[in-house]
Protein backbone atom coordinates (compact mmCIF):
# COMPACT_ATOMS: atom_id res chain seq x y z
CA UNK A 1 0.00 0.00 0.00
CA UNK A 2 1.23 3.18 -0.90
CA UNK A 3 1.59 6.15 1.80
CA UNK A 4 -1.04 7.95 0.11
CA UNK A 5 -3.26 5.43 0.08
CA UNK A 6 -2.83 4.43 3.95
CA UNK A 7 -3.28 8.16 4.47
CA UNK A 8 -6.76 8.30 2.98
CA UNK A 9 -7.61 5.17 4.62
CA UNK A 10 -6.41 6.66 8.26
CA UNK A 11 -7.98 10.00 6.95
CA UNK A 12 -11.35 7.68 6.33
CA UNK A 13 -11.11 5.83 9.69
CA UNK A 14 -10.79 9.60 11.37
CA UNK A 15 -14.15 10.71 9.38
CA UNK A 16 -15.56 6.93 10.49
CA UNK A 17 -15.09 7.79 13.93
CA UNK A 18 -16.57 10.74 14.24
CA UNK A 19 -19.55 9.48 12.14
CA UNK A 20 -20.00 7.51 15.34
CA UNK A 21 -19.54 10.21 17.62
CA UNK A 22 -22.32 12.01 15.30
CA UNK A 23 -24.28 8.72 15.64
CA UNK A 24 -24.50 9.01 19.52
CA UNK A 25 -24.60 12.54 20.48
CA UNK A 26 -25.38 14.26 17.38
CA UNK A 27 -22.38 16.55 17.34
CA UNK A 28 -18.63 15.94 16.69
CA UNK A 29 -15.79 16.82 18.76
CA UNK A 30 -14.87 18.88 15.80
CA UNK A 31 -18.14 20.53 15.28
CA UNK A 32 -17.92 21.52 18.87
CA UNK A 33 -14.50 22.52 19.27
CA UNK A 34 -14.23 20.48 22.79
CA UNK A 35 -11.06 18.69 23.69
CA UNK A 36 -11.70 15.04 24.48
CA UNK A 37 -9.25 15.57 28.03
CA UNK A 38 -11.94 15.85 30.53
CA UNK A 39 -8.95 16.23 33.22
CA UNK A 40 -8.03 18.85 30.95
CA UNK A 41 -11.36 20.72 31.65
CA UNK A 42 -11.76 19.89 35.10
CA UNK A 43 -8.57 21.55 35.69
CA UNK A 44 -9.02 24.75 33.77
CA UNK A 45 -12.40 24.96 35.73
CA UNK A 46 -11.35 24.35 38.88
CA UNK A 47 -8.89 27.30 38.42
CA UNK A 48 -11.48 29.34 37.32
CA UNK A 49 -13.68 28.27 40.45
CA UNK A 50 -10.39 29.43 42.40
CA UNK A 51 -10.02 32.50 40.68
CA UNK A 52 -13.90 32.86 41.08
CA UNK A 53 -13.60 32.81 45.25
CA UNK A 54 -10.46 34.87 45.67
CA UNK A 55 -12.28 37.81 43.51
CA UNK A 56 -15.65 37.25 45.39
CA UNK A 57 -13.93 36.42 49.28
CA UNK A 58 -14.69 39.41 50.23
CA UNK A 59 -18.42 38.85 50.28
CA UNK A 60 -17.98 36.65 53.62
CA UNK A 61 -16.76 39.67 55.78
CA UNK A 62 -20.29 41.72 54.49
CA UNK A 63 -22.83 42.13 57.55
CA UNK A 64 -26.63 41.65 57.15
CA UNK A 65 -28.14 44.50 55.12
CA UNK A 66 -31.82 45.93 53.96
CA UNK A 67 -34.07 42.79 53.37
CA UNK A 68 -32.14 40.75 54.93
CA UNK A 69 -32.91 41.59 58.31
CA UNK A 70 -37.34 41.53 57.33
CA UNK A 71 -36.90 37.53 56.25
CA UNK A 72 -35.04 37.28 59.26
CA UNK A 73 -37.22 38.75 61.41
CA UNK A 74 -39.72 36.65 59.54
CA UNK A 75 -38.72 33.27 60.40
CA UNK A 76 -36.93 34.17 64.17
CA UNK A 77 -38.66 32.20 66.35
CA UNK A 78 -41.29 30.28 64.13
CA UNK A 79 -41.30 26.74 62.92
CA UNK A 80 -40.65 26.55 59.12
CA UNK A 81 -44.15 25.84 58.66
CA UNK A 82 -45.60 28.59 60.29
CA UNK A 83 -42.43 30.71 58.75
CA UNK A 84 -44.18 29.63 55.25
CA UNK A 85 -47.47 30.47 56.17
CA UNK A 86 -46.73 34.26 57.37
CA UNK A 87 -47.31 36.95 55.37
CA UNK A 88 -44.33 37.96 53.08
CA UNK A 89 -42.57 40.94 54.99
CA UNK A 90 -42.23 42.75 51.45
CA UNK A 91 -45.52 41.98 50.68
CA UNK A 92 -44.39 41.67 46.70
CA UNK A 93 -43.49 38.45 45.05
CA UNK A 94 -44.40 34.90 46.79
CA UNK A 95 -41.17 33.44 47.25
CA UNK A 96 -40.75 30.70 49.77
CA UNK A 97 -37.99 28.48 48.77
CA UNK A 98 -35.87 32.03 48.87
CA UNK A 99 -37.20 33.90 51.31
CA UNK A 100 -38.56 31.91 54.39
CA UNK A 101 -37.45 28.32 53.57
CA UNK A 102 -33.59 29.89 53.27
CA UNK A 103 -33.45 32.01 55.64
CA UNK A 104 -34.81 29.39 58.26
CA UNK A 105 -32.67 26.71 57.13
CA UNK A 106 -29.23 28.70 56.76
CA UNK A 107 -30.12 30.83 59.68
CA UNK A 108 -31.23 27.70 61.77
CA UNK A 109 -27.83 26.19 60.57
CA UNK A 110 -25.50 28.89 60.79
CA UNK A 111 -26.83 30.85 64.43
CA UNK A 112 -27.86 33.71 61.76
CA UNK A 113 -24.54 34.60 61.18
CA UNK A 114 -24.04 36.43 58.35
CA UNK A 115 -20.78 35.06 57.18
CA UNK A 116 -22.82 31.04 56.66
CA UNK A 117 -25.71 33.18 54.30
CA UNK A 118 -22.40 34.65 51.88
CA UNK A 119 -20.60 31.32 52.05
CA UNK A 120 -23.75 29.78 50.79
CA UNK A 121 -24.76 32.26 48.70
CA UNK A 122 -21.17 31.76 47.32
CA UNK A 123 -21.47 28.07 46.66
CA UNK A 124 -24.70 29.08 45.19
CA UNK A 125 -22.96 30.91 42.78
CA UNK A 126 -19.87 28.77 42.28
CA UNK A 127 -22.42 25.49 41.24
CA UNK A 128 -23.71 28.28 38.46
CA UNK A 129 -20.70 28.69 37.34
CA UNK A 130 -19.91 25.00 37.04
CA UNK A 131 -23.43 24.79 35.26
CA UNK A 132 -22.58 27.48 32.20
CA UNK A 133 -19.36 26.06 31.66
CA UNK A 134 -20.99 22.82 31.11
CA UNK A 135 -23.84 23.69 28.96
CA UNK A 136 -21.18 25.93 26.99
CA UNK A 137 -18.91 23.01 27.04
CA UNK A 138 -21.70 21.26 25.28
CA UNK A 139 -23.28 23.73 23.08
CA UNK A 140 -19.96 25.56 21.81
CA UNK A 141 -16.88 23.98 23.24
CA UNK A 142 -14.26 23.94 25.16
CA UNK A 143 -12.86 27.47 24.78
CA UNK A 144 -16.40 28.94 24.56
CA UNK A 145 -17.07 26.86 28.08
CA UNK A 146 -13.88 28.61 29.57
CA UNK A 147 -14.65 32.28 28.41
CA UNK A 148 -17.98 32.10 29.90
CA UNK A 149 -17.24 30.49 32.82
CA UNK A 150 -14.93 33.39 33.45
CA UNK A 151 -17.07 36.22 32.53
CA UNK A 152 -19.87 35.34 34.42
CA UNK A 153 -17.64 34.01 37.70
CA UNK A 154 -15.14 37.47 37.61
CA UNK A 155 -17.97 39.98 36.64
CA UNK A 156 -18.17 42.85 38.96
CA UNK A 157 -22.39 42.08 38.37
CA UNK A 158 -22.12 39.29 40.83
CA UNK A 159 -20.81 41.93 43.75
CA UNK A 160 -24.66 42.56 44.04
CA UNK A 161 -26.11 38.77 45.05
CA UNK A 162 -22.90 38.28 46.34
CA UNK A 163 -22.41 40.47 49.25
CA UNK A 164 -26.67 40.94 50.06
CA UNK A 165 -28.07 37.68 51.91
CA UNK A 166 -31.21 37.87 50.08
CA UNK A 167 -29.49 38.28 46.75
CA UNK A 168 -29.81 34.17 47.40
CA UNK A 169 -32.98 34.73 45.52
CA UNK A 170 -31.49 35.89 42.63
CA UNK A 171 -28.58 33.13 43.18
CA UNK A 172 -31.30 29.96 43.41
CA UNK A 173 -32.94 31.48 40.14
CA UNK A 174 -29.69 31.44 38.52
CA UNK A 175 -28.70 27.77 39.49
CA UNK A 176 -32.11 26.15 38.85
CA UNK A 177 -32.71 27.93 35.44
CA UNK A 178 -28.69 26.50 34.76
CA UNK A 179 -29.71 22.90 36.18
CA UNK A 180 -33.15 23.23 33.89
CA UNK A 181 -30.69 23.47 30.16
Amino acid sequence: MSRAAGARDRAGATRQEAGVTRAKTGVTLAETGATPSAAGSGAALALILAAVVVRHATCLRAPFFADDYLFLDQVRGRSLLAALMSKDPIGNFLRPVSRPLYFSVIGGLGGESPMMFHAVNLLLFLGSVTLLFWIARRLAGHRAALVAAAVLGLSYAADVPLLWCSGSQDLLALCFALATI
